[in-house]
């Protein structure tokens, strides 16, 4: 069922839209996030991309069903680079449903130790994303600092409906109460 070979210039360009559609929301909720604070994820794509990405990536998936599923219907051989390639966009297709508190979660103690660090968890909170808020506080961050409009994490988890975040900060200490 699977052969040798190189990857066709379908596998090529199929791979071209995923990898930038993975590598764009990993560098915005990464890179981006330490550098300026917290994101509107995928605001650029679905704005600014989307008429290009949207058939781009129907494209690639359409590839990846071919290779994966009909060739093998129709009894058809299986390159082995072309099956890792759809393995490949598939786990980059994949990066786009990592929610953006993983990432917040995974570099907490970055996020704590530079200046948007109070932005981001005051975002968290308003997300309701109970376990980012929990890697940054325990990473540092103040938890009744008020972001750059005057809000509290605890104040924007209120007005977000975001009660279970709310009971959270207000168990470790956060306060609704401006002194």
């Amino acid at each position: 069922m699977l052969s040798r070979g190189y990857p066709t210039l379908g596998a090529y360009l199929s791979l071209l839209p995923a990898t930038f559609l993975a590598g764009h929301l990993i560098i915005e909720q990464t890179l981006w996030t330490w550098d300026t604070g917290p994101q509107m994820v995928g605001w650029v794509l679905a704005h600014l991309w989307a008429p290009l990405l949207i058939p781009t990536l129907l494209a690639s998936l359409t590839w990846v069903v071919v290779t994966l599923v009909v060739r093998p219907i129709m009894k058809k051989t299986i390159r082995r680079s072309n099956a890792l390639i759809a393995a490949i966009i598939l786990g980059c297709i994949g990066v786009g449903w990592i929610p953006y508190g993983f990432w917040v979660e995974l570099f907490a103690r970055k996020i704590a130790a530079g200046p948007h660090a109070t932005e981001v968890f005051v975002h968290m909170a308003g997300l309701g994303h109970i376990p980012s808020a929990r890697a940054l506080l325990d990473a540092g961050v103040p938890i009744n600092e008020s972001n750059k409009s005057g809000y509290r994490a605890i104040e924007v988890a209120e007005a977000a409906k975001q009660a279970q975040m709310r009971s959270y900060l207000a168990s470790r200490g956060g306060t609704d109460k401006r002194w």
